[in-house]
């Protein structure tokens, strides 16, 4: 368990710096990566994702993160903490990919102005993941007779 747990957060800080590298973790930048544009400064025309590489990315995202997320919730499920939590961290995971999925999309599309979403729906599914992702790690490793 402690193998995967590490080894899934080890790809999610993979795909933090891959999101870095393309963006800086800034909106502007998202929006001209995802919605194409013209810089002044730069002088540079930047030209969105077609609608075939967005298919190609949402494909992998829209099946490898409900994966992910599945298993890390059903591990989660297994854990000392109460339904409340369990119910609320697990859904808003899911929540967090599917916002994170249907971003681009919105951004390509419609208006750049749907960028403000990319951070608010990462944070939910990361939030959630590193928190089951704790939660997990700690009741694997915890001593139950020194709790006594």
């Amino acid at each position: 368990i402690t193998c995967f747990v590490v080894w899934i957060a080890l790809g999610y800080g993979m795909a933090s710096l891959q999101i870095f590298a393309r963006t800086g973790f800034r909106a502007e930048q998202a929006a001209r990566h995802y919605h194409g544009g013209l810089t002044a400064e730069e002088r540079e025309i930047y030209t969105p994702p077609t609608f075939e590489t967005l298919l190609s990315v949402s494909h992998v995202h829209t099946f490898s993160q409900p994966v992910m997320l599945g298993l890390m919730g059903l591990l989660f499920a297994l854990t000392y903490v109460s339904e409340a939590a369990k119910v609320l961290l697990i859904l808003l995971s899911f929540v967090g990919s599917l916002v994170s999925n249907a971003t681009p999309w919105l951004i390509r599309y419609i208006s750049p102005h749907w960028t403000f979403l990319l951070p608010l729906s990462n944070l939910l599914m990361m939030g959630s993941f590193f928190v089951m992702a704790g939660v997990i790690l700690y009741d694997v490793w915890r001593n139950p007779e020194e709790e006594e």
